[in-house]
């Protein structure tokens, strides 16, 4: 198998786990909390909406954090007069939204591995 091969999926099985981490992880780290207390217990509905509304926040503070990074890498790639790197992001990012399209469709989950 050539390196390049093998670097690639090293690369997607990286960036795959940081997906999960990313997008998965609070979640499962809120279910998991939420299991703690008796399963008759029900919370009032302020409290669960709180505790919704903080992990939207959460959720959506990450997005808005990666964005801004990745958006000033490709910011700095631009400069540099890096567009075949640009080109080939691109390239892969679009490959990645149709695979993800492909699974929802599908009704799975491609990069989590859950359905």
């Amino acid at each position: 198998m050539a390196q390049s091969a093998l670097i690639a999926a090293f690369l997607a099985g990286l960036l795959g786990g940081l997906h999960c981490l990313a997008m998965c992880g609070g979640y499962v780290a809120a279910l998991a909390a939420g299991r703690e207390q008796a399963p008759s217990a029900i919370l009032p509905a302020r409290a669960l909406f709180f505790r919704q509304a903080a992990a939207h926040a959460g959720r959506i503070g990450s997005y808005v954090a990666l964005g801004a990074l990745l958006g000033a890498a490709g910011g700095a790639a631009l400069g540099a007069s890096w567009v075949p790197v640009q080109r080939t992001l691109y390239i892969a990012a679009n490959t990645l939204l149709l695979i993800l399209a492909i699974g929802v469709a599908r009704g799975v989950s491609p990069f989590c591995g859950t359905s």
